[in-house]
């Protein structure tokens, strides 16, 4: 079956038919809070296998990126990396995560994953900064002790 190239992608040839595979394979990678591993986030070989035609917002379903406490995911960032099929160039798409399950033109900027397609997810800037100063208190808390400890030694 030849189909001719009209240079662009066309939406209405990414569904399902008898010709096309029953599924793709996507990698996915979810590191954010509170997860320490994509192992942690529920991402086995079952969630990476989509059927074709798959949006990238059900992909970050997929990969456990949406949902939680809304003050500190609701701002997440999902980021797609793919390959242009007409260019054949590769392409980063960042987009909120929050924007696509709110906007009802979400189809407008939600593309339809691809084979050998990537999805990331990353953490809300609440959560960065709550990281940042764990991390600084983690790090003072030793000298701190050890302060407390030789203040009450005298």
């Amino acid at each position: 079956v030849h189909v001719p190239s009209r240079g662009c992608f066309q939406l209405a040839l990414a569904r399902p038919s008898r010709i096309t595979p029953p599924g793709i394979r996507v990698f996915m990678s979810n590191l954010t809070q509170p997860a320490a591993s994509n192992a942690a986030s529920a991402i086995g070989e079952d969630a990476t296998r989509l059927p074709y035609g798959t949006r990238f917002l059900q992909g970050l379903v997929s990969a456990n990126c949406v949902g939680g406490i809304q003050a500190t995911n609701a701002r997440r960032w999902g980021v797609l990396i793919s390959r242009n099929p007409v260019t054949g160039e590769s392409e980063v798409i960042a987009r909120s995560i929050e924007d696509l399950v709110r906007r009802a033109d979400r189809d407008h900027f939600n593309p339809v994953l691809l084979p050998n397609d990537a999805i990331a997810c990353y953490d809300s800037h609440v959560t960065n900064v709550r990281d940042v100063i764990a991390t600084v208190s983690e790090a003072a808390s030793p000298v701190l002790n050890a302060m407390l400890i030789g203040g009450l030694a005298k």
